[in-house]
């Protein structure tokens, strides 16, 4: 390949794919693939916050403020989804 492909997604799209990755998880501690879905939920809120904070980086911000709260956030829809109802 001579020329490398390059594309751009926006904070909010990442955000938006990730979030919807993590709802599609099924975290849940009576779920015969509890762990293995778990560690994919957490395998992609790891690689948005990577995207992000790189993002950010690139154009010469920390981007903590705006990455942070939605890390939270993210991060609690680990537990959340473990309480759920069917």
């Amino acid at each position: 390949m001579d020329k490398e492909p390059t594309f751009s997604l926006s904070y909010e799209q990442i955000t938006r794919i990730a979030e919807e990755e993590i709802r599609n998880c099924n975290i849940r501690r009576d779920s015969r693939d509890y762990l293995q879905q778990l560690a994919r939920a957490s395998a992609t809120l790891g690689l948005w916050a990577t995207l992000a904070y790189t993002g950010f980086q690139n154009n010469g911000q920390s981007g903590y403020d705006q990455v942070n709260p939605d890390w939270v956030r993210l991060k609690a829809l680990l537990v959340d989804n473990d309480t759920k109802e069917d």
